[in-house]
């Protein structure tokens, strides 16, 4: 028996004794098994043959006690299964007791552990609550996040959608909780705003009009084949994060591809179409063909665009933008009045919409105060610290912030705030001056204003 016999007559079965400097030439179709060991090697074949060994077990303790098929998929199920790998043969699952004693303690405790450095953050610069609620097999769910163990105490804002029930809980705790700010969500109350101009009659005849024309080529599987042979395989439908929002990308997918739904219409090839001969073709044929619609596409996209690109950026997640909303709906007006000519007969339902859907939702005493304190505008704009409407909500923010404690908030409304408009001491520093970045630290002399400052951004 030769070396290399001898070491695959001792391994294990099914495990490749053979080193990877040897011979073998089916060493490249084996699977590594042992990651401290590189040199030992299963075969793919019982490889695959063990794992679903190892499946089938999982699942039947699955069906068996209807687990949900989600709790497999996450990083916990994966590191179980790979320390039950490790671990070997003869493990012993742990008992009852074992999950409702010593295992339950041991993970409440890791858990604290990974909560320090958030209750740390919390007991300097407060937490947020936010609620969500949907529906589902007619049952009726809301879901309420916290930081705070202490929330009623340390709790500063509350962030929910604008449901009349929200907005009737809203007034019902602010009367026990004065010193708790509540603010509602941006995405829910611009798509509010899309809704709103959408249903407007000079805008919701195009986007009718575009709907019909996509409903009818989507429907039949020809007109459907004829459309992506036109645009390349590319599609005129595009799904938004609401449905407004999918309206506007539809509209503008379809401004996008003008002239290749033009040429579609009047090409023998979807004129040889049976469907296009009924009412509904020839009704999208006249859409397509007809000047004004484009027209009125063309300036429903230039109305509804500066909106959706605060849609975009607020529901984007990227960073902290409660410093921006106010200010990008400002911009958002100004593009929209451009864009119905400065004219005021024009643009005054318009602008009418989106001030209503702001009032009390998106020019809060705490969006007016993130605006006055966010670098970005008030270096670029000192103007905003004489607006009466900016200034009176930095002080109805300040009252809540520094509830019942009149010395903070002189200090904040009249010292501090001060030194922040004049770029006085810390403020004064180039760093502080680079309004392009409005997440900057100015300094530690003024930690009355910069507590309050990055709370409220």
């Amino acid at each position: 028996m030769t070396e290399g016999q001898s070491e695959t007559a001792s391994a294990p079965e099914g495990v490749s004794g053979l080193r990877r400097n040897s011979d073998d030439v089916g060493w490249e179709y084996g699977v590594l098994v042992d990651l401290n060991n590189k040199d030992k090697r299963l075969n793919k074949e019982l490889w695959k043959e063990r794992l679903h060994e190892v499946h089938k077990y999982i699942a039947r303790w699955a069906f068996n006690h209807a687990i949900s098929f989600n709790a497999c998929d996450n990083d916990e199920f994966k590191q179980m299964c790979e320390a039950i790998g490790q671990f070997g043969p003869g493990i012993e699952p742990p008992t009852m007791l074992d999950l409702r004693g010593r295992l339950l303690e041991e993970e409440y405790a890791r858990t604290k552990s990974l909560l320090q450095e958030r209750e740390a953050e919390k007991m300097k610069n407060g937490c947020s609550s936010m609620t969500d609620a949907w529906s589902d097999k007619k049952r009726s769910i809301m879901n309420w996040t916290k930081q705070s163990k202490t929330w009623v105490r340390m709790m500063w804002c509350k962030l929910t959608v604008n449901a009349s029930n929200n907005m009737g809980a809203k007034k019902l705790l602010h009367v026990k909780r004065p010193y708790i700010f509540w603010t509602s969500c941006a995405t829910h109350t611009i798509n509010l705003m899309l809704q709103g101009i959408g249903n407007m009659p000079q805008f919701k005849k195009v986007i009718d009009q575009a709907k019909t024309f996509t409903i009818f080529v989507y429907g039949h599987t020809r007109t459907l084949e004829c459309m992506r042979h036109f645009t390349e395989g590319k599609e005129i439908v595009r799904p938004g994060v609401t449905r407004f929002a999918s309206n506007y990308l539809t509209l503008d997918s379809i401004q996008e591809k003008k002239d290749q739904l033009r040429k579609m219409v009047v090409h023998s090839r979807w004129d040889s179409l049976k469907d296009v001969k009924s009412k509904k073709g020839k009704n999208a044929i006249a859409t397509i063909l007809n000047p004004s619609f484009w027209k009125d596409v063309k300036l429903t996209l230039a109305v509804f665009a500066p909106l959706f690109k605060v849609l975009r950026l607020v529901d984007g997640d990227v960073k902290p933008l409660m410093g921006f909303v106010y200010g990008k709906l400002l911009k958002a007006k100004r593009q929209v009045k451009e864009a119905l000519g400065n004219v005021e007969n024009r643009f005054k339902d318009v602008v009418a919409v989106i001030e209503k859907k702001m009032a009390g939702r998106l020019d809060s005493p705490l969006h007016l105060t993130a605006y006055l304190l966010n670098p970005h505008y008030n270096y670029a704009d000192p103007s905003i610290f004489d607006a009466p409407k900016i200034t009176e909500g930095f002080i109805s923010c300040v009252e809540t912030f520094y509830y019942h404690d009149d010395e903070m908030q002189e200090q904040a409304a009249n010292i501090k705030l001060q030194k922040f408009q004049n770029r006085e001491d810390p403020f004064s520093k180039k760093l502080a001056r680079t309004f392009e970045n409005f997440d900057c630290n100015p300094g530690n002399s003024c930690l009355l204003i910069e507590r309050f400052f990055i709370s409220a951004l």
